[in-house]
């Protein structure tokens, strides 16, 4: 029975070994930010909402 190598090994091991981590991380930086700035508009947009 062969083992499997990837038991144990993280998902951006995997992600790393298929050539796709830069790729991937770069796509959640750019939607972490887009986030940011859409709360940071909704609140300027929205001050009277707060307390």
């Amino acid at each position: 029975m062969k083992k499997n190598p990837r038991i144990g090994s993280s998902f951006d091991d995997f992600l790393e070994e298929e050539g796709m981590l830069d790729e991937i991380n770069t796509i959640a930086i750019k939607r972490v930010i887009a986030w940011q700035i859409e709360q940071g508009m909704a609140k300027i947009s929205t001050p009277w909402l707060e307390s």
